[in-house]
């Protein structure tokens, strides 16, 4: 039998992706888009047209996407493509890294498609089956089946390549420093504050002052960019890098205060209902988010950021700045000029959607790799008796010298430099 593949991806991926994958030679802001429409109209007309071309020529014709089922991309979700449209049997989805197998979702003539995702990472293999002209069952697959000696070799062998290069032990950890609510697979660093991204912001900020002598006044780290917890125990690079697995680059803006309130509030804009990654962690700096105010942020098909609430009322209160002279924080002045440390696909690509701040003066855009930083920092921490590495405790932080400065790296939910509340 012919069977025929349509491609599609989200049109989230021009600020999911890096931004600058989409500048032209001379650096024009996306010289390549995504089809998309406001609500998606234009993306499912450009789906039909490419289904009903492929389907011509073949007996079965299957969608596969980058598109996710997660509820902040309504519109542009594989869910949404099926239902408006036809002339496909299955749609092979990805993005969200869901695993789910078999679910029909009728499509815009009313008839059943399959919609199925393997999880991520090749941790499953998902499978279809096709008869008379439909496709009648969706699973999976948990065996890789047979092994190739020659490959297990190589594996090996790289495996014991990464050991010798990044398994060299730093520093221990007395507790988890947790990105996770302990035992679930709640992201806390994507939806509030949390150990792990306090430690990648302080990292960054530590890192941007003392190695590099830069006088950030505070650092913004996005969430999406603490991917897992410091397990209790020995700490090495490895360790490092499973937290910031992109090895991206940390970089240095120059942004006014109403800029940083934008970014605070378009990171908030799901928290108390749901995660994003542009969720922002930070140092130096805290805010408080009121859940009982809805989000109306304003943003373009793709998911960057436009404007401030249309209704003018801000989810985000109280932003202050830390005064290290006074040992204090201090209220933010929307006119002043602050310098900002953090993630440059985030502060200085625009990458998550933060549009807000390609106006501001990039000062380094390259400063050093990301877990390269938490591993400077985590070697400045002191010791105790009888320690022959570093010990990963709050007290023991090189910024725990700050008067006043809040360092929690134990509890789960972080220390308190973001708040959550409910007014209503």
């Amino acid at each position: 039998m012919r069977v025929a593949f349509v491609g599609v991806t989200t049109p989230t991926t021009l600020v999911s992706a890096k931004p600058s994958t989409f500048l032209d030679p001379t650096g024009k802001w996306r010289a390549y888009d995504f089809i998309a429409g406001e609500h998606g109209e234009e993306l499912y007309a450009a789906v039909q047209k490419a289904v009903n071309e492929a389907a011509a020529h073949a007996d079965y014709t299957i969608v596969l996407g980058h598109m996710g089922i997660s509820p902040e991309c309504a519109g542009f979700r594989s869910i949404d493509v099926i239902e408006h449209t036809t002339n496909f049997v299955a749609f092979i989805d990805g993005h969200s890294h869901s695993e789910y197998t078999g679910s029909r979702v009728r499509n815009a003539a009313g008839q059943d498609v399959i919609l199925t995702q393997s999880g991520s990472y090749l941790g499953v293999l998902g499978f279809l089956t096709f008869e008379g002209g439909r496709c009648v069952a969706a699973g999976t697959v948990f065996s890789r089946g047979d092994q190739d000696d020659k490959v297990v070799r190589l594996e090996k062998d790289l495996a014991a390549a990464v050991e010798r290069q990044l398994g060299v032990c730093i520093a221990s950890a007395p507790s988890a420093i947790c990105s996770y609510v302990p035992g679930t697979t709640t992201r806390l660093a994507r939806s509030e504050d949390c150990g792990a991204g306090d430690f990648a912001a302080d990292a960054a900020w530590w890192y941007a002052n003392e190695k590099a002598g830069l006088n950030c006044d505070f650092a913004c780290m996005n969430g999406g960019n603490v991917r897992a917890d410091i397990p209790a125990g020995k700490v090495t690079l490895k360790t490092l890098r499973t937290v910031q697995p992109f090895a991206g680059d940390i970089g240095v803006v120059e942004a006014n205060g109403r800029q940083i309130l934008e970014a605070l509030e378009f990171g908030a804009q799901v928290s108390g209902e749901g995660e994003f990654g542009g969720f922002l962690q930070v140092a130096g700096l805290k805010y408080s988010i009121d859940t009982s105010v809805k989000s109306s942020v304003r943003t373009d098909a793709t998911g960057a950021w436009v404007s401030g609430p249309s209704n003018g009322v801000y989810r985000v209160k109280d932003v202050r700045v830390y005064d290290g002279k006074a040992g204090v924080f201090v209220p933010m002045d929307p006119n002043a000029v602050y310098r900002v440390v953090g993630n440059a696909f985030t502060l200085v690509e625009g990458g998550d959607g933060f549009a807000m701040f390609r106006s501001a003066k990039v000062v380094e855009n390259a400063l050093v790799v990301d877990y390269l930083a938490l591993a400077d920092y985590a070697k400045a921490f002191g010791k105790a008796a009888g320690d022959e590495v570093p010990r990963l405790a709050s007290a023991l932080s090189p910024l725990a010298a700050l008067a006043n400065y809040p360092i929690s790296y134990e509890k789960p939910h972080g220390s308190g430099r973001i708040s959550l509340s409910d007014r209503r």
